[in-house]
């Protein structure tokens, strides 16, 4: 075997590609969420608490764009801040809105020559002379034809002309995060945290664009960008009942405590109390209930990965699971994550009900269905991808076998799971040499690679002790224990290839991965090559003779060398010796 490869882990002292993105985009500062500030009183942004005509200049200023002035006599009732500036333009009114903080609108009287300076949303009436506008007509950073639709309102519908008034009542409201406006009814919508899993392209007459204003930085992406961070968690008093994986730890954040459930692989969400600032740690679906302080979300935000208007259509031989009350399509994600049978979600916005299903779901695929969104089990921001779950489903290859049964050759392959047990599994197998700490998983992987008759490992997270271990793994249940083969490397081991008819050798042995079965051929000394049923998770151990057994296109088998394929080693060169 090969002294040593290199190993690929999620560095879990690194934000993820997400966090990096929008720390990036803001000079390298973590960004925490914008609310606007609102003035009590117009005097407070004078400079000497003079009468709000001290800000008008007497000369005309710099040409403003007025293309979202309600010119049709247009009031509005929302409340004016201060005393009304008298004696101005339209473009001086539109510039005094500008530069008064907490203003999102303005009327402006062309009788009276009178403006108003508003706060709040927009609230349009009849008024002879009235002209009505945005603080900003600047549409710039708004998207056309994407919709949030099925995303939770956070404010009262609003029926207007003007896009730009959408934006306007969206910065005057906290919970808004973004807007969307329908050209065919001129309805805007307003969405809260948590909108982007709800994202749709191709949207004809649809407009969305975010609460900040266009020419003051808004960014529809970055509030998407935003979103996929932390927009998922329970904003406040709501806790998992789920039994947690470890002793809860300090944690100086949710955010921090989020981190940290991103790096455990075993991890589907977790739950922070704000009081204590300790950090539970979850392993299953979620049991939301009501508790003092706590926040609770999943492993990942990010739906960037998620379909909406698709289905797979309940059918019974693929439907795993159905969960009522699921209020995110994130939470689907971690009810399928937390199954070993899911392969897919689909969520409906309308009955808040999540069912996750098996293999077999692509063939019952329909497009254009209102309300539903469907995503795959992996989490999007951890190589989670529907377009490739749908195309190994397509062509059978996807076994549906439990994610820590994947091969690096397979779409949902994530390289620092793939062949390890972490759901505290130790081995009682015979240790090499001196145990010692190791700073990861991957060194004491690195660490049995070194070792020339090292087969597998187990490194405990709590200790950092890392036992490199010879022969078969004996399993057995610790606390902190993860178990891995001296390699991932599966690119040797074949699907549907099957020898299981061939004649065995040693015992019976039964393992949730593949890996495990190479290993356990290769401390066999009649072991040429082993085969692994995905249905009972029996390996079988073959010996001389294998070839003239080889059976073809076999469902939910997997096969290979007993040599680990690192070594170079494959079956056409065994099957060629076994055949002299």
């Amino acid at each position: 075997m090969r002294a040593s490869l290199p190993v690929h882990l999620v560095v879990c002292t690194q934000l993820s590609a997400v966090w990096f993105g929008v720390a990036k985009a803001h000079g390298g500062h973590r960004l925490e969420p914008h609310v606007p500030g609102f003035l009590q009183g117009f005097t407070d942004i004078t400079p000497a608490g003079d009468d709000v005509s001290a800000n008008v200049t007497s000369s005309e200023p710099a040409k403003l764009d007025l293309s979202c002035v309600h010119s049709d006599n247009k009031g509005s009732r929302a409340p004016t801040i201060g005393e009304p500036v008298p004696d101005v333009s339209l473009e001086q009114c539109a510039a005094q809105c500008k530069a008064v903080d907490g203003c999102t609108h303005f009327t402006y009287n062309d009788d009276s020559k009178m403006c108003h300076v508003k706060e709040g949303k927009p609230d349009l009436y009849d008024l002879t002379g009235g002209k009505t506008a945005s603080r900003s007509c600047d549409r710039s950073c708004f998207e056309q034809h994407v919709s949030y639709e099925g995303a939770p309102d956070v404010m009262t519908a609003m029926v207007t002309s003007q896009s730009a008034d959408c934006q306007a009542a969206c910065a005057a409201d906290p919970s808004c995060e973004i807007f969307t406006y329908n050209e065919h009814d001129h309805k805007c919508t307003f969405k809260g945290r948590g909108f982007s899993a709800f994202k749709e392209r191709g949207v004809l007459g649809v407009t969305s664009g975010p609460k900040q204003f266009c020419d003051e930085g808004g960014k529809l992406t970055q509030e998407e960008m935003e979103d996929q961070i932390s927009g998922c968690i329970q904003l406040s008093d709501v806790g998992s009942m789920t039994a947690d994986l470890e002793e809860p730890m300090e944690a100086d954040s949710v955010g921090a405590c989020m981190e940290r459930c991103r790096c455990d692989g075993r991890c589907t969400h977790f739950t922070f109390n704000d009081n204590t600032r300790m950090c539970y740690l979850k392993g299953d679906k979620m049991q939301l209930y009501s508790s003092p302080g706590d926040r609770t979300g999943p492993k990942s935000c990010d739906s960037s990965c998620f379909s909406n208007g698709v289905s797979y259509v309940d059918d019974p031989a693929t439907d795993v699971e159905t969960v009522f009350e699921i209020s995110h399509p994130i939470y689907c994600q971690v009810i399928c994550a937390a199954n070993p049978l899911c392969t897919v979600f689909q969520w409906y916005a309308s009955e808040a009900k999540c069912v996750v299903k098996r293999k077999g779901f692509y063939k019952h695929r329909k497009t254009g269905v209102t309300g539903v969104t469907v995503g795959p089990r992996e989490f999007c921001d951890f190589g989670g991808s529907i377009r490739d779950r749908e195309e190994a489903d397509a062509v059978g290859s996807d076994d549906g076998l439990n994610a820590e049964a994947t091969m690096a050759n397979s779409p949902d392959f994530h390289d620092e799971v793939e062949c390890v047990h972490t759901g505290n599994i130790g081995s009682k197998a015979q240790t090499i040499g001196e145990v010692k700490r190791a700073s990861s998983l991957s060194e004491c992987r690195a660490r049995c690679q070194a070792e020339k008759e090292c087969s597998h490992y187990t490194y405990n997270v709590k200790s950092g002790l890392c036992y490199p271990k010879r022969g078969k793994p004996q399993f057995y249940k610790y606390l902190g224990d993860m178990t891995g083969s001296r390699t991932c490397d599966t690119s040797c081991l074949r699907r549907g290839v099957d020898y299981s008819q061939g004649p065995e050798v040693g015992k019976p042995w039964y393992s949730t991965l593949p890996t495990d079965c190479q290993v356990a051929c290769d401390a066999e000394d009649a072991c040429l090559v082993f085969t692994w049923d995905s249905a009972t998770s029996r390996c079988y151990l073959i010996g001389s003779g294998f070839s003239a057994h080889r059976r073809n296109d076999v469902d939910g088998v997997v096969s290979g060398p007993y040599t680990f394929c690192d070594n170079g080693e494959n079956l056409q060169v065994l099957e060629a010796k076994d055949t002299e």
